[in-house]
């Protein structure tokens, strides 16, 4: 193997022994090819270790292979990091699925512009065999942002802020980054990527490709597949970012993005509640969200969440939720 590969591709697989030798043979059938796979087995107890032990006899010269007791996705990619070798951070879920030229298009990116510390794509959803769409074209709060060039730290910031248009699947990045910001926390079970595109935007610039160069599979198992449990981790990675940073924040006029990236958290897990059939935990959530950004279109917008979701309860279900979407203007 290569000494020193320009790319580590870390893949990280926990019982995903049905969809693990698509990912490995859609990284292995690169393009381009100057790279390592490092495969951590974050304890599986399926038949993964035989089906990546399968294609390894046949790529020993590509792949290493390193097995672990279950310690969570933050915990496979730190170790993954720390085995690597390359300039370069790949990360592929085993689960997903690369397009050919994913690492052709991408790595040349960092020789292009070395001020460039992170490099994101597109990607298609897809069920079985149905895609889903591009994922920016689905973006909402972000319909304006920039592709196909270096984009500055306080520009990513604030884009990223507003929703998160970064897949950690599509992410390639400088090993140098991790010595800058460090690991992946550990203590963040889900949202650990989004904190960690927040902290590096704090210190690299950003590169988005406006192509899909990776196939995202949507399946019973995905860790993304409770948006209840996501938005509660989602005000913990904001609000640890914020503290951990507020001098920074500050400085450079962030405040008032990081309170309504909080309050829209809210209103989103207020939503996600409500649709669950709880009652009082949504209203409690829409008033931390008022709280979280005291400006007079965030009570108006607070009291659009109330005012519908009472209109709905009182109605008895006579009045839907797709009804009353196509009447108010929040969500």
């Amino acid at each position: 193997m290569n000494s020193s590969p320009k790319v580590s591709v870390i893949i990280i697989n926990y019982n995903y022994g049905a969809f693990i030798k698509e990912a490995l043979e859609s990284a292995l059938h690169q393009t381009y090819q100057d790279f390592e796979i490092i495969v951590i087995d974050d304890g599986s107890t399926d038949n993964s270790r035989f089906v990546i032990e399968s294609v390894i006899r046949e790529h020993t010269d590509k792949i290493k292979y390193h097995y672990q007791n279950n310690q969570g996705l933050s915990a496979a990619r730190n170790k993954g990091i720390a085995l690597s070798s390359g300039e370069l951070i790949a990360f592929l879920d085993a689960d997903d699925i690369w397009l050919p030229e994913k690492l052709h298009i991408q790595a040349p990116i960092f020789d292009k512009f070395p001020e460039v510390g992170v490099c994101c794509t597109d990607f298609i959803n897809f069920i079985q065999n149905n895609e889903m769409g591009s994922f920016f074209v689905s973006l909402k709060e972000i319909r304006n942002l920039k592709y196909e060039i270096p984009l500055n730290n306080d520009y990513v910031l604030e884009m990223i802020l507003k929703e998160n248009f970064v897949g950690a699947m599509t992410v390639v990045l400088r090993k140098s980054i991790v010595d800058q910001i460090g690991q992946f926390n550990e203590k963040l079970k889900v949202c650990e990527d989004y904190d960690y595109w927040l902290r590096c935007a704090l210190v690299a610039k950003f590169l988005v490709i406006n192509t899909p160069l990776v196939r995202r599979r949507i399946h019973g198992s995905n860790v993304t597949g409770n948006y209840l449990i996501i938005a509660q981790y989602l005000e913990k990675t904001l609000t640890n970012f914020y503290a951990n940073n507020h001098a920074y924040l500050k400085e450079n006029g962030f405040i008032t993005n990081i309170k309504e990236a909080l309050a829209n958290n809210q209103y989103m897990l207020g939503d996600l509640q409500f649709e669950k059939g709880y009652y009082f935990q949504p209203m409690k959530s829409y008033w931390k969200a008022f709280f979280y950004n005291l400006t007079f279109y965030n009570f108006i917008v607070f009291l659009g969440f109330v005012l519908r979701k009472l209109l709905r309860i009182i109605s008895f279900g006579l009045i839907s939720r797709k009804n009353l979407l196509s009447k108010w203007k929040f969500n």
